[in-house]
């Protein structure tokens, strides 16, 4: 066979590749949804999220919030709350249960539900050092509590502390009065300046 035979014959076609399907086996996406609930799980169950034994009475943050006051009764409330998430939370928690070697409690505190708001006021105000017990319970701290007050030129306003107050006092189950303006003023004209109250001082003052 000439070459100009052999360079005009039909080339034999190439073998088809074979097409390999992308499809995620069954087995696979059943066990990663078994991982992820599983994971998920652990998590909520050991993850430190919230324990009852730590939070009591609380048992669990739906019960927390559950006590919540209802923000569209009390337009004060409402103000404190935000003023308490901006100034307070990150020390007594947004659920108001405190935190160990930080802050005591302020859900169910008989120092938060007195009569009188005259102590948790100058508290706010001048702030607080020392040990203090707080419904049977001693707690103590690494520093002291800070004025949060406009006393010294800076802090929140007469407005803002009687507003924070109030909220506190009627969250997380707290039955107490609101605090208004004219008592923060009261208190700020009958103390003047002057460095932390301790709990030893306050427990001076009537609550009654």
């Amino acid at each position: 066979m000439s070459d100009e035979t052999k360079s005009s014959s039909p080339t034999a076609p190439k073998p088809a590749q074979a097409v390999t399907d992308g499809t995620v086996p069954m087995w696979l996406v059943a066990a990663f949804l078994i991982l992820l609930f599983t994971s998920a799980w652990t998590f909520n169950e050991r993850g430190g999220w919230f324990d009852a034994k730590v939070n009591q009475p609380f048992t669990s943050v739906g019960h927390v919030m559950a006590y919540q006051p209802r923000m569209n009764e009390n337009p004060q409330v409402r103000l404190g709350k935000i003023v308490f998430e901006k100034a307070c939370a990150a020390c007594h928690d947004s659920s108001g249960i405190g935190k160990m070697g930080t802050a005591p409690p302020l859900a169910g505190s008989d120092w938060v539900v007195a009569p009188k708001p005259d102590r948790i006021i100058r508290i706010a105000l001048y702030g607080l050092n020392g040990p203090i017990t707080v419904s049977g319970k001693h707690y103590t701290f690494n520093t002291g509590m800070v004025a949060l007050g406009n006393v010294f030129g800076d802090g929140l306003s007469e407005q803002e502390v009687a507003d924070v107050l109030t909220y506190i006092r009627q969250a997380w189950g707290n039955k107490a009065g609101p605090v208004s303006v004219e008592q923060v003023q009261a208190v700020k004209k009958e103390v003047g300046k002057r460095p932390n109250f301790t709990p030893e001082e306050l427990l001076k003052i009537a609550d009654q």
